[in-house]
């Protein structure tokens, strides 16, 4: 082991011999993921898994040999393809518009589907941890929160329309806590993003 004789010439050579094999092998791994997300036009999820998988084989690469250049050019060029991929469909999916779905578990209660804005946010954040002095990733993040806090409050608007519709206390009581929750995240949501909120129209679906 390196760590057990540090000037065996043998030892040393080994461990280079095998840090280069490794360097190459993430290399090449990440090349191939790199090309086959750049001919990926349709599927944005697909692209962006090969991106990261690129992403995570460049910067391994790195970590394994500071000293390479292709390794760094690679961890670079990837984490801007990623960023720029993550934003461009996380925007996408926090602009869908808001609709109503099916809620399972209480069928008389409108249920707004979140659930693109929330991956639309959460996509954001990703791009903007990679390029985090991008301006326009971070206006789109703030955008899409805006968003996501507009429907959390409509969401609690809706339950709190049936509240005079339910002569049960108990049932009342109900509907009040779970009104409380969107506002609670919605205000949550609002704090972390400076923008004010826009008009949301919310169609059904189909």
């Amino acid at each position: 082991m390196l760590k057990e004789t540090p000037q065996d010439s043998n030892t040393q050579t080994n461990h280079a011999v095998v840090q280069r094999m490794l360097t190459q092998l993430l290399i090449e791994g990440a090349k191939k993921a790199e090309e086959t997300a750049d001919k990926e036009q349709r599927n944005a999820e697909k692209k962006i898994g090969e991106l990261r998988n690129a992403h995570d084989k460049f910067d391994d690469a790195k970590q394994t040999d500071s000293q390479s250049d292709e390794a760094k050019a690679g961890e670079e060029r990837t984490r801007e393809k990623l960023a720029d991929a993550l934003a461009k469909e996380g925007t996408r999916k926090a602009n869908a518009p808001l609709a109503y779905k099916q809620n399972r578990r209480e069928p008389g209660l409108p249920l707004i589907d979140m659930e693109p804005i929330e991956q639309g946010v959460g996509m954001l954040e990703d791009a903007k941890e990679l390029k985090p002095q991008d301006a326009n990733i971070q206006k789109e993040l703030e955008k899409a929160r805006n968003k996501l806090a507009d429907a959390q409050t409509a969401q609690a608007q809706t339950y709190l329309a049936l509240e005079d519709r339910i002569p049960v206390p108990k049932e009342k009581l109900a509907v009040l806590r779970m009104g409380r929750e969107p506002t609670q995240k919605a205000m949550e949501d609002r704090k972390s993003t400076r923008l004010n909120s826009s008009h949301i129209t919310i169609s059904y679906a189909v």
